[in-house]
């Protein structure tokens, strides 16, 4: 028989104990919470720097690909000045014989001798220029005169495209400064996660590796049937071997590619050029409609094109997707790509 006594003590105990638990479990839960959560966070961080770290990485291709166009034209530049140095020196020799000429004919005066020697434009706008050299003579000082203006304008686009290209070099820094400072960030976060998240987030990348091997074996299979040209099967195939490739910037191939780097090299299967620039190929490529969708047309997101992908059929795309994710298959029906969406291009008429 319970007395009242130890009716007391049991309440009191059932009371504490109801009180321990009461607080214990709550702080147990929001542990698990915080590590649930924690988790997530740094892996949504971690995407979002590492795709702005592509992002990045296709702004760096834009200002290598125009610095080097311009370091072409610097190169053909300074070849042609050089040409036009030699030329204008080979000519400035007929200027001494011009001068002994008229010293010996007694045509000049020391002063105005000085002055076609130092001067051949300056003297050649005199009006009395041709009473006093000649009428061959002056056709050896314009010939001189042509040269030097020549080189002149050589110099000085030279000078102009060599500002451009340093401005373009700085600006192709800047962007590499920018992915790496990107991953950087983002090799921090992700080595900030303890040891338990790190497993849990090694297994969800097993995972993620696994379905997207499963996908581009469908997708291969699916483009063996596809009503496609010959030409067309054998840009998607080498499109698709690529799927768990690496991503890495300015990579096209063997094993790790850039976005515009895996459609270009796709294409170079079968003879099509296309620059590693993704508005490049926006520029390269014919409009089409969503409706007018078939295999092997490109797919272009963002504003001002910063990310290309190749349409496989099925509502899908590869592509070379970021540094976290690299080459994968992903669908127009994500509401991720669907909000960035810019537009299609067909490559092979």
């Amino acid at each position: 028989m319970v007395t009242g006594t130890s009716r007391l003590k049991l309440a009191v105990s059932l009371l504490a104990a109801a009180l321990t638990f009461g607080l214990t479990a709550p702080v147990e839960a929001a542990h698990i919470t915080v590590a649930m959560s924690r988790l997530d966070d740094v892996e949504r961080q971690v995407q979002k720097l590492q795709e702005e770290a592509a992002l990045a990485a296709e702004q760096w291709n834009e200002a290598r690909i125009a610095l080097a166009k311009v370091n072409r034209r610097i190169a053909a530049l300074s070849k042609k000045s050089q040409r036009q140095q030699e030329r204008y020196k080979d000519l400035s020799k007929d200027l001494n014989g011009i001068i002994r000429s008229l010293y010996k004919s007694g045509g000049i005066d020391l002063d105005i001798q000085a002055m076609i020697a130092t001067d051949p434009a300056g003297f050649l706008t005199r009006l009395d220029a041709i009473s006093i050299v000649g009428v061959r003579q002056e056709a050896s000082l314009r010939r001189i005169l042509a040269a030097n203006i020549d080189l002149k304008q050589s110099k000085a686009e030279l000078k102009v495209e060599q500002k451009t290209a340093a401005k373009l070099a700085a600006k192709s820094n800047d962007r590499r400064r920018t992915v790496e400072s990107k991953l950087a960030s983002a090799e921090k976060l992700l080595n900030s996660l303890q040891a338990a998240d790190r497993k849990k987030r090694a297994a969800r990348l097993a995972a993620l590796k696994k379905a997207q091997a499963l996908k581009a074996k469908k997708a291969k299979q699916a483009v063996i049937s596809a009503k496609v040209s010959n030409r067309l099967r054998s840009v998607l195939r080498y499109a698709l071997r690529q799927v768990g490739d690496r991503y890495s910037m300015g990579a096209s191939g063997p094993s790790s590619y850039d976005c515009s780097g895996l459609t270009m090299m796709a294409y170079r299967q079968v003879g099509v050029s296309l620059s590693h620039y993704s508005m490049a190929q926006w520029s390269q490529t014919k409009r089409v409609s969503r409706s007018q969708l078939r295999p092997g047309d490109l797919v272009f997101f963002f504003r001002g094109i910063r990310h290309v992908a190749m349409y496989i059929g099925n509502n899908n795309f590869v592509h070379a997707a970021s540094y976290g994710s690299g080459v994968i298959v992903s669908s127009l029906s994500e509401s991720y790509y669907r909000a960035r969406l810019s537009g299609f291009g067909r490559v092979i008429r």
